[in-house]
């Protein structure tokens, strides 16, 4: 789908957050994400945001490649601890893309899946 660009953010897998023995899952799964948005031709990036500085870690960013789709993994909404983390993520994005649609993964794997939903797209 030319012309559609994504950018997916989260945790870096080395954040204490995320737990060692899903390091290799989770860097399987963004491998295999990057494969399938190619494979779909939409322009995908990764954007990690660190807990203690989002805006100052993915605002400048954003604002710069202005993706049609920021998708927020699952890792930064499944923990309780994580609310302020994920707020800081959907304000910073929101502010700074105000007609952007968002998307939520359940897992890196079904990342495609998710913008396909919410951009209406197949």
């Amino acid at each position: 789908m030319a012309g559609i660009k994504v950018t997916i953010t989260g945790l870096p897998v080395e954040e204490p957050y995320v737990p060692k023995h899903l390091h290799e899952k989770v860097n399987l799964g963004l491998q295999a994400t990057e494969k399938k948005f190619k494979e779909a031709g939409i322009e995908q990036t990764f954007l990690y945001a660190k807990p203690d500085d989002v805006a100052g870690s993915i605002g400048p960013e954003l604002a710069k490649s202005k993706p049609d789709c920021v998708v927020i993994g699952f890792g930064a909404r499944g923990d309780p601890k994580l609310t302020p983390y994920f707020e800081d993520l959907v304000n910073t994005a929101h502010i700074t893309l105000p007609g952007c649609k968002f998307a939520f993964n359940s897992e890196p794997g079904n990342s495609l899946e998710a913008v396909q939903r919410v951009m209406n797209i197949s």
